[in-house]
């Protein structure tokens, strides 16, 4: 590989190199762990081509960017057993708006006290979940401050209009 004789532009080059590798290569734990020093953490752990194992997220725990690696869509790391055993670890508010985390009543039953609620109440897409009885389960954790702006609340007003479309109709 031929080098800039500047040290200077040499450095920034192979930096903006290593950047855009840490984006978007399909890396392995083999290869980071090879490279751990030279990639950036930050954009790795946004790097949706990286197929994470708990075997993974144990070896670079203290590399990782966790709030970044939140918003992942790995269903490999997005389990209740890896969400138990990196509780510490998780940006909750990021995993509770990450729609690619499968939510149902028992995963937010286990994990009650960290939801960051605002976001959990206001996920596109959770229509089958969002209901009076979602409602009534969880009325002591929902901010009513939050209600009437999110989600949850549009969800339950249109399931609402149209049982009543049915009353005028009926």
């Amino acid at each position: 590989m031929k080098k800039l004789s500047n040290e200077f532009m040499e450095k920034i080059l192979n930096d903006s190199a290593w950047k855009e590798l840490s984006e978007s290569f399909e890396w392995t734990e083999q290869m980071l762990d090879k490279h751990k020093n030279q990639v950036d953490w930050k954009l790795i752990s946004q790097n949706s081509n990286i197929v994470w194992t708990p075997a993974m997220l144990e070896k670079f725990k203290k590399l990782i960017d966790w709030k970044e690696l939140s918003s992942t869509g790995c269903e490999t790391i997005l389990t209740g057993d890896t969400l138990e055993q990196y509780k510490d670890y998780w940006d909750w508010s990021e995993l509770s708006e990450n729609t690619d985390l499968e939510m149902n009543y028992q995963l937010i039953d286990r994990f009650i006290d960290q939801w960051d609620w605002p976001e959990l109440i206001n996920r596109w897409h959770e229509d089958n979940l969002y209901n009076i009885d979602f409602l009534e389960r969880y009325a002591d954790k929902i901010p009513s401050s939050k209600l009437q702006d999110s989600r949850l609340w549009t969800a339950l007003v249109e399931q609402r209009e149209k049982e009543l479309k049915l009353e005028v109709i009926a």
